[in-house]
């Protein structure tokens, strides 16, 4: 059974966000990116920052959106990174994927 996110992104913590990204070229790194509200969020910023990581369980589910994202901003540098937040490798691997994007 799939369960529909109901909830929508804060639009003030959006906008918020959003004035952050544009005063400066900045990286993105969103967990959660697989579905629900990280996937939501993921797709409102994505026009505003340079490059993102987009963490979370599934690759499938990472590369799809990735794809979309991509579909919208062809430019735009997407790491994808799959993992149990609560393993230190996998923390450690967004790092990596964080430092690997361009400056």
């Amino acid at each position: 059974m799939s369960v529909e996110p109901t909830a929508a992104p804060d639009a003030a913590a959006l906008m918020q966000a959003r004035a952050w990204l544009e005063s400066a070229d900045r990286i993105m790194v969103l967990t959660g990116a697989g579905g629900g509200l990280g996937q939501a969020i993921a797709r409102e910023l994505a026009p505003d920052c340079k490059a993102m990581v987009l963490a979370g369980h599934t690759p499938a589910k990472l590369e799809a959106l990735r794809q979309e994202l991509r579909s919208q901003r062809p430019d735009l540098p997407i790491s994808l990174v799959s993992g149990d937040l609560r393993l230190a490798d996998t923390r450690s691997r967004i790092v990596d994927a964080a430092h690997a994007l361009p400056e």
